[in-house]
């Protein structure tokens, strides 16, 4: 259902946050209207002092799980820059390994890469596994493990090889975890119930400027929503309008074209 409304789309999360904005202030009105001033009034210091507790508590919440949330977002950029990366200097060092092995390895680089940028990357945006890009890397592996050094400039070389290509397995590992990860089901309930209550004691006060009020539970309410979505963006690194790009791999991809 959330993912039909494709609320990693800016507009479509703006229109959101403002909507519930907007159904904020509705209710602070209502709420208001209902009670009155003087029976407001009366709930101002018990109320003050529950908002500061809850306030607060909510605030640490929120903010740890969208630094949390931020942390992994980079994790998943640092992933693809260091997969591509190590990729380059596997295909580089390939060209003083024996024949056939140069080769057959530069090809099948090439291979993985042009499908990474195609179908690969539909599927982690879809969180869905791609086996022929499996099959792809794994053959890569298969290429590279059969390689037997002859000369002592390949026998130095090749160490170095393996250990790009170990770092290359273990960020493309982590590239593809980042796609199954989500906030887990409990914690968004926590954190949407949380910054409800929070709005909701909002409206426990009364002032005679009814804009002025109107404005202060805005605020509140916009913030509140701002760091929601914010948090939802840097769960979902590779759909949306804020996600992961595919730079580092168009440049492995020019690479293995440059020098095939």
């Amino acid at each position: 259902m959330i993912e039909q409304l494709q609320l990693d789309h800016y507009a479509v999360g703006g229109t959101l946050i403002v909507a519930v904005v907007l159904l904020s202030v509705l209710v602070q009105w209502q709420v208001k209207k209902r009670l009155g001033k003087d029976t407001l009034e009366q709930f101002h210091e018990v109320g003050g002092i529950y908002m500061s507790a809850v306030g607060t508590l909510y605030a640490v919440l929120l903010g740890l799980v969208v630094v949390d949330a931020s942390t992994r977002f980079n994790e998943a950029r640092d992933s693809i820059l260091n997969e591509s990366n190590s990729l380059i200097e596997v295909y580089a060092l390939t060209e003083q390994m024996p024949e056939p092995h140069k080769q057959t390895i530069k090809n099948s680089i090439r291979a993985y890469v042009n499908h990474v940028l195609t179908d690969g990357w539909e599927s982690m945006t879809r969180s869905e596994l791609n086996i022929p890009e499996r099959h792809l890397f794994r053959e890569i592996m298969r290429e590279v493990r059969a390689i037997e050094p002859v000369t002592e400039n390949q026998k130095a070389v090749y160490p170095a090889m393996l250990n790009s290509f170990v770092e290359a397995s273990e960020n493309r590992r982590n590239r593809l975890n980042f796609e199954q990860y989500d906030i887990p089901a409990i914690e968004w309930f926590s954190l949407i119930m949380g910054g409800i209550i929070t709005i909701a004691f909002t409206m426990f006060f009364a002032i005679e400027h009814r804009v002025a009020q109107a404005l202060m539970t805005a605020m509140v309410t916009f913030i509140l929503s701002l760091n929601l979505y914010i948090a939802y963006l840097f769960n979902t690194p590779y759909t949306g309008d804020l996600c992961v790009n595919r730079d580092s791999f168009f440049v492995l991809k020019r690479f293995t074209d440059d020098y095939p």
